[in-house]
Order: structure tokens, then C-alpha cells, then sequence
């Protein structure tokens, strides 16, 4: 299993900040299903996974996520990818068969008894300036041979990948989209990704959205994420971009860059807070071990002396008076180092047991 990047490519990034949350992944999952399998789903038990499946210098160029869901009464999987290319690849499908493998290994490793694998149904989203023009069904981009006989198609894997190729559908396609208005604003951002002439043409179209999502619970962080995109993905100075969204959602340019900025510093600020609580928790374990340490050492030692002290103090009383009582060995046993001491003191010039523990 791979691990993300340290620097993740901004539509990893968006992708993973928007799709990981199953309210704005489920709009977008039951587009790309048929009518009739997401209708069998129980969409209120869909909920995100842990891991990434993608091979680790692909990340720049995927990004995925693993959903299960209930389906008539069993576990299902939902893998959703995201390709970032601006071209497609022709060897998709069999990398995409890769990640799915890799998922039911993981699903084996922690389900050892397990006697079947798991549905496992792949997905693609792709926002590339043409559309995807390669095999989607493993069977595709077989070589086979013609005239071979049918019987050879047993032999091999053949499954499909549903796939929404956003370079196909039309801005109001994706605006009449049954889905959240941030997953909604995203596609529209994806879909210009790559095209910034288009982005700018397209903006005011998308500005009753926009105003929707900013006004929607946690709006301002949604739009200030979709913004940051936009400017990390787009050629053109950020004052034009800038300009235009603002013109587009009739506000101020300031007033744009404040909703990210505002948001960058409260996010910023909440890092502080984890990464300053992360110290403090590290420093505070430090301080604990070695505080441990030595007082654990402090008292190893008090309680190796006192044993030494009570076992010398048994040895004289017995030496000096014979067989002591149980009711004296267990006052030895039970006493602290101060009162043993106390005890070998006077054993040295009692006449009797009652003289060295009652003075």
C-alpha cells in the first residue's frame, strides 16, 4: 500500500478534502452507478475507509478513496479514482485491477477466515480537455486473436470500470447534478482545471453555486478551499482570477481574498494548536520517563535496602533470643526502613524481644 506524498498534488488535495466526507461523496458515487445497482445500496451506511491503494510515484497522477456500504445485508466496496493526466492511459483498466487486488489483500489480512472476497466496484473521474478514448473493460485490452474459439474468454478477468469523464458533460449537466453544492462547485473547478480561458467564461455561470456554497453550515471554509484551488491550478496572475470570481459573486476583491485568508489563518491557527499540543504531549511523556526513571531507581533502592535491613535485624533477633514469634516476624515484614532502624539499634542492648519493638 502506498503512502501520499508529503506534497500532494492540489487535486489530491481537493479530492481528498471534499470526497472524503460520504454526504459529498454519494452524489457523485450514485451518478456513476446504474440506476438499478444504487437502488439495491443502503447509501446511509456508506463510509470511508482507511488507505491508499495507488502506487506511490502515481500520486501526482491519482488520487483514491475506499468506500463500503451495505449491500442487501452484505459489505461492498466502492473505489473511487480520481485521474489528474491530461491525457488518458491507455493501461488504466489494468493498474485499476491492480488497486483492486491490492484491496482484497488487505481485506484477507484482516478477515483470515474469510471463505469469499467482498464486491469491490471500481470508479473513475476524470477532468482531462479530451475524452477518454481507452479500454474500460479488462477484456479490451487483451490481444485476442480473431476467430479464436469463444471458450478462451473464460480464461480471462473481465470486469468494467464506471467512469464519469467530466471532459463530456456540459456545465449544466454538472450544475443539475443531484448532489451538495460543494461537490457540485468541485467537479465544476476539475473541470476547468485544466483549461483557465474556461474557468473564467464560465465563473459567472456558476455564481448562484458559489453564493450557495458560502452561505451553506461551514461555507466559508468550502469556498475558500475551491478558491485556493483555483489559484494553485491556473496560469493566469491570481489579481485576474481574483477579480473575476469576485466580479462573478458580486463582491469585492477584497472580500474574496479575506474568505481565504481568514481561513488559512484559523487553519493555520488550529495547527498550531494540534502540533503545539502534539509537543507538548512529547515533551511531557519525556519528562514523565525520566521522572520515571528516577524515581523508580530512588525506590528500587529504598526497597532493596529495607529488605536488607529487615532480613540482618531477624538474623540478630534470633542469634540474641532464639526462634522469634510469628507475632514479631510479621511487625519486621510489615515495617518501614525508619522503624527497622530503630529496631537494630536497640536489639544490640535489649535483654528482651518486648525491650527492642516497645522501647
Amino acid at each position: 500500500m502506498s503512502k501520499s506524498s508529503s506534497h500532494p498534488h492540489p487535486h489530491d488535495t481537493l479530492v481528498r478534502h471534499v470526497f472524503s466526507d460520504p454526504e459529498n461523496a454519494k452524489g457523485e458515487l450514485q451518478h456513476l452507478l446504474p440506476p438499478e445497482l444504487s437502488a439495491q445500496l443502503n447509501w446511509s451506511t456508506l463510509k470511508l475507509e482507511p488507505g491508499a491503494f495507488v502506487d506511490e510515484e502515481l500520486r501526482a497522477t491519482y488520487s483514491d478513496l475506499l468506500f463500503s456500504i451495505d449491500y442487501q445485508g452484505q459489505l461492498a466496496y466502492l473505489y473511487f479514482l480520481l485521474e489528474h493526466q491530461t491525457l488518458p492511459e491507455r493501461f488504466f483498466i489494468f493498474r485499476q485491477l491492480k488497486y483492486v487486488v491490492r484491496i482484497w489483500d488487505k481485506w484477507l489480512r484482516e478477515h483470515p477466515t474469510a471463505t469469499h472476497l467482498p464486491i469491490i466496484i471500481p470508479m473513475l473521474l476524470c477532468h482531462g480537455r479530451k475524452p477518454w478514448i481507452y479500454p474500460l473493460r479488462f477484456e479490451e485490452l487483451v490481444d485476442i486473436p480473431k476467430n479464436v474459439a469463444p471458450v478462451v474468454l473464460d480464461f480471462i478477468p473481465k470486469f468494467r470500470v464506471a467512469v464519469d469523464d467530466l471532459s463530456t458533460q456540459s456545465h449544466d449537466e454538472l450544475r443539475m447534478r443531484a448532489m451538495t453544492e460543494f461537490a457540485r462547485v468541485t467537479l465544476w473547478s476539475l473541470k476547468t482545471a485544466t483549461n483557465t480561458e474556461e474557468m473564467l467564461r464560465t465563473v459567472e455561470l456558476w455564481a448562484t453555486h458559489l453564493h450557495a456554497l458560502r452561505n451553506a453550515h461551514n461555507g466559508a471554509a468550502a469556498l475558500a478551499t475551491v478558491i485556493r484551488y483555483v489559484f494553485a491550478v491556473h496560469e493566469r496572475p491570481e489579481e485576474v482570477v481574483l477579480t473575476t470570481l469576485a466580479k462573478a459573486m458580486k463582491m469585492e476583491d477584497n472580500e474574496v481574498m479575506a474568505t481565504v485568508e481568514e481561513q488559512l489563518i484559523a487553519k493555520g491557527r488550529q495547527r498550531g494548536i494540534e502540533e503545539g499540543l502534539m509537543q507538548g504531549l512529547t515533551q511531557g511523556r519525556e519528562q514523565g520517563l525520566l521522572q520515571g526513571r528516577e524515581q523508580g531507581l530512588m525506590q528500587g533502592r529504598e526497597q532493596g535496602l529495607t529488605q536488607g535491613q529487615r532480613a540482618v535485624l531477624l538474623r540478630q533477633l534470633e542469634r540474641k533470643f532464639g526462634k522469634v514469634p510469628a507475632e514479631f516476624t510479621s511487625r519486621v515484614e510489615a515495617a518501614p526502613l525508619h522503624e527497622l532502624e530503630t529496631w537494630l539499634d536497640r536489639v544490640l542492648v535489649a535483654q528482651s524481644l518486648s525491650q527492642v519493638f516497645n522501647g
